[in-house]
């Protein structure tokens, strides 16, 4: 007589589902901690380094930084268009600094309105 040996799956974990999603979120969470470690040091603030080489909408060749403030930086650049060097202000990544250099923008808009209008 042959003796059969008896194979049996280990048995089902409890609750499948939730097992494999508290694994799943360590397996990330291990595999992306570089991740999670830049993510924590990114400010969403725009930074400038000497010899960075930036083209900003096709348009302004950002050459060096000029001037920063509470709002954020100030760029020297070349118009592409024109040729024309000019300055750009790149505000922080915060709704309170959006809508004062919205308000700034309406400003000099007006300025330049009433200059064109006084040399008429």
């Amino acid at each position: 007589m042959r003796n059969i040996i008896e194979y049996a799956a280990p048995a089902w974990p409890q609750n499948p589902v939730r097992k494999l999603s508290i694994n799943l979120i360590g397996t990330y969470t291990e595999i992306n901690k570089g991740y999670y470690e830049a993510k924590k040091q990114w400010t969403g603030n725009f930074t400038w380094s000497d010899g960075q080489e930036l083209v900003l909408n096709r348009r302004y060749d950002l050459k060096k930084q000029i001037g920063h403030g509470a709002f954020g930086v100030v760029m020297h650049a070349i118009d592409l268009q024109t040729g024309e060097s000019v300055a750009i202000k790149i505000i922080k990544a915060r709704n309170a600094y959006t809508a004062q250099a919205q308000r700034e923008i309406r400003l000099l808009q007006s300025l330049r309105s009433v200059r064109k209008f006084a040399s008429q």
